[in-house]
């Protein structure tokens, strides 16, 4: 018989690939994927563990599903992801509402364990472990180590782009980061290089390059690498390939120990970077990391007005770089046929600004070559060539 699922997802574009992973291996299984939960026998949703908010939204998704249990088709709620599996035993008994909590081995039989769960079987939420010790320890030798199969990814949604993952998991134990006790081992395909990049005509110049912070002292207690000098460095090696590249970068403002000195570092490095995008976050506590025991914390208000302060001196910077854009040309992936907007290369999908044209009837999908006539903060306006 055919069974029905929705798949909601939260979180990041790793959570996107997951979920057209685990949609691939339900179709390929003769289970039938839809739309709205209302209309969906199990609400399969992918959980993120990144932060406080994003579990937050997770638990919210799951208890807006299990509203639905009674009222129509729903018959299960099942959660998978990071949170999932960061939580395991712990999320299902403070949870209740969630059928089963499934963790990142029950991927592969993914349909076997939604049929059981459907017939009443109850599940055996998994005990949270270090995921890093699953892999060998040399990088060069985790990729045979996973186990090959053969399956078909299945989009999810209608957007004429999608993410593909070049990598998972991490290896550095940076103080303030759970990510890799759950994500587990870093393996990759082989590095794409700058020049690479830049060289390739299916690849954006885009870079994602997440500094966190340029002070020094914040930076190694962090566990990370890397200043100010370092970072530019690297800036001014991609924009010498590729002056036209879209550059993007996190930073976490009110770490324990972060002085007044600290943060002036990092907001001086905004301001000569000339970053494309700029995400900025206050630093919260995160089970199973170093940070979390460290005594010296920053006040919530204090770092509140660093969070503020930085987020509009970044937003400052980000007008500056998109206005310098002005005259240049670019080509422009239309998303939304009604707004007449897309993006350029140097824009990321949902995160970063888009393109606009005015007076044009371009379809979904096509790409547009044009130039840049006006910009509005990190958006751009543009005029087909």
């Amino acid at each position: 018989m055919k069974r029905t699922v929705a798949v909601v997802t939260l979180g990041c574009a790793r959570n996107e690939v997951d979920s057209e992973e685990l949609a691939g291996r339900l179709a390929a299984d003769g289970w039938t994927l839809v739309d709205d939960v209302e209309s969906a026998e199990v609400a399969l949703v992918n959980t993120c563990g990144f932060i406080e908010s994003a579990k937050k939204d997770s638990v919210d998704a799951l208890l807006e599903a299990n509203s639905l249990k009674g009222h129509g088709v729903t018959r299960a709620v099942v959660a998978v992801g990071c949170m999932a599996e960061r939580y395991g035993k712990e999320l299902a008994e403070a949870l209740p509402e969630a059928d089963a909590i499934l963790g990142f081995d029950d991927y592969k039989d993914i349909s076997a364990r939604l049929q059981a769960i459907i017939a009443g079987e109850s599940h055996k939420s998994h005990v949270p472990r270090d995921r890093r010790a699953l892999l060998p320890i040399a990088p060069v030798d985790r990729a045979d180590a996973r186990e090959s199969e053969e399956f078909s990814r299945k989009r999810l949604g209608t957007a004429p782009w999608a993410p593909l993952k070049i990598a998972s998991g991490c290896d550095r134990r940076c103080s303030f980061c759970a990510i890799p006790y759950f994500r587990g081992s870093f393996v990759s395909r082989r590095p794409t290089l700058i020049q690479a990049m830049i060289a390739t005509d299916k690849t954006a110049p885009y870079f994602d390059l997440s500094f966190q912070h340029t002070s020094p002292t914040v930076l190694r207690r962090m566990r990370r690498f890397g200043d100010s000098e370092k970072f530019l460095h690297l800036i001014s090696q991609v924009r010498a390939v590729s002056p036209e590249a879209g550059i993007r970068s996190n930073f976490i403002v009110g770490f324990p120990g972060e002085t007044q000195e600290d943060f002036d570092d990092l907001a001086d490095f905004i301001t000569k970077a000339k970053l494309d995008a700029v995400g900025v976050f206050g630093y919260s506590d995160e089970d199973n990391t170093e940070a979390l025991d460290h005594s010296d914390k920053i006040d919530a208000d204090v770092i509140a007005q660093r969070v503020e302060t930085l987020s509009s001196l970044a937003d400052e910077m980000v007008s500056l770089r998109a206005q310098a854009r002005i005259g240049e040309n670019v080509r422009v992936l239309i998303e939304d046929e009604e707004l007449q907007e897309g993006r350029a290369a140097h824009q990321g999908p949902e995160v970063d600004g888009t393109t606009s044209f005015i007076g044009t009837n371009y379809k979904v999908g096509q790409y547009v070559d044009a130039v840049v006539i006006d910009s509005m903060g990190a958006d751009l306006v543009a005029q087909p060539l």
